[in-house]
């Protein structure tokens, strides 16, 4: 069941070359510009230069926003009825979220493979054990982002969760270090940030844990803190990823049985609405024509008319007197 609904979902997103398409040539865009194409990409660090530092911060970017989008689509999916029909099945909302993590994993890795070839027919430099380090870490840490999406589709509801991901992802992206250094107050705060720990730990084998900041003086970064980072915010969205699943999978709209009952006034030999005995049939491409025959009720009731009930899928649509009433 796990598999086969992973390779469904898979397949739909292969689907999607829209969505495919930019979330492999922005990040790239991005690094030839921020990177590539500037002068002190060539400034050498620890175990590679600046170039290098920089794809890896595009890398993570767009991992970041191809893995978020995707845990936000289940918004749409919800709203569309998906859930509720995956909610029939032996999926557990354990399952569930990890088949979206599984699928976020799959996607990064397109954004990661075009940037990492880009940035390694230019300038970039690094040692090998340096490369391998920092794409594992790509790959492997984007399932945090996939979670991020999942919770903000969640409690967002329909389109809006796309759009409250990439707004979100923007005011990240700019506290996780991607864009500009950051210094004092707002690299202390940007600590805290989730995407600031991913970037971080994906640049450590390269930069040993120093961080730019923007005064100029280089920043140590422990390697505790980065990864005490990326695995309280794993508890934190995981959690709440499956108990908001739980809860929205767990609700079943059942519309209650409505009737409408009128009664009509007694008429000679029968009981019922106006022409009970001869309907005109829905078969027709109008109301006029066929005519579909009905039993006439028991006439055991000599005196009034019982009332006469039909299910309200149509209320009224026979009805000659405006007296009728609902009941549920």
């Amino acid at each position: 069941m796990t598999l086969t609904i992973l390779k469904l979902e898979i397949r739909r997103v292969v689907r999607d070359r829209v969505r495919l398409f930019f979330t492999a040539i922005m990040p790239a865009f991005f690094y030839v510009i921020f990177g590539a194409a500037q002068s002190y990409g060539s400034i050498k660090v620890a175990h590679g230069n600046v170039a290098m530092m920089i794809m890896v911060a595009m890398a993570a970017y767009g991992a970041v926003a191809a893995t978020a989008s995707l845990g936000a689509a289940t918004a749409i999916e919800r709203a569309t009825g998906w859930g509720r029909q995956l909610g029939l099945t032996p999926l557990g909302d354990g399952q569930y979220v990890a088949i979206k993590s599984a699928l976020a994993v799959v996607v990064a890795i397109i954004p990661i493979t075009i940037v990492s070839v880009i940035g390694a027919s230019t300038d970039v430099e690094a040692t090998p054990k340096a490369w391998v380090l920092s794409i594992s870490i790509l790959i492997g840490g984007s399932v945090l982002f996939a979670l991020y999406g999942l919770v903000l589709g969640q409690l967002v509801r329909g389109e809006a969760a796309l759009g409250a991901v990439s707004g979100s992802l923007v005011v990240l992206s700019f506290l996780g270090n991607l864009f500009f250094p950051l210094s004092g107050g707002w690299l202390t705060f940007a600590r805290f940030t989730p995407l600031y720990g991913y970037a971080t730990l994906a640049r450590y084998p390269v930069s040993d844990g120093w961080v730019v900041s923007s005064d100029g003086d280089p920043v140590h970064e422990a390697l505790w803190m980065p990864l005490t980072n990326v695995a309280v915010w794993l508890v934190i969205l995981a959690v709440a990823a499956t108990l908001l699943v739980r809860r929205s999978r767990a609700r079943r709209v059942t519309a209650p049985s409505k009737t409408v009952a009128t009664p009509f006034p007694a008429t000679a030999g029968s009981c019922g609405p106006p022409g009970w005995s001869s309907w005109p049939s829905r078969r027709g491409p109008s109301w006029s024509g066929t005519t579909t025959s009905r039993p006439a009720p028991s006439d055991s009731v000599s005196s009034g008319c019982l009332p006469w009930s039909m299910p309200s899928a149509r209320p009224g649509w026979w009805q000659s007197g405006p007296a009728h009433a609902t009941s549920m």
